[in-house]
């Protein structure tokens, strides 16, 4: 059985919310396949609890607008952060 850490996450992530309170980046994952999901959160993950992390998972945009890169056999997922 999988139990969730209680330890603190030092990098907090909060969904971007529009004004009337959607979250379209929450929507988007769940829309997505669970594997590819999965492999999402592991890498939001890695950076709640590992920050600073670099290429080839975490890129800097510049001016403090980073992104998470997760490669899927399909696709590459990109979610950006500040």
């Amino acid at each position: 059985m999988h139990t969730r850490s209680t330890r603190p996450r030092p990098f907090p992530f909060h969904f971007f919310r529009t004004a009337t309170g959607n979250e379209p980046v929450r929507a988007w994952l769940k829309e997505l396949p669970e594997n590819e999901r999965r492999l999402v959160g592991i890498d939001i993950l890695s950076v709640q609890f590992a920050w600073p992390v670099g290429p080839p998972l975490v890129h800097s945009l510049r001016d403090g607008l980073w992104e998470v890169r997760t490669r899927s056999p399909t696709r590459i997922a990109r979610i950006l952060f500040s």
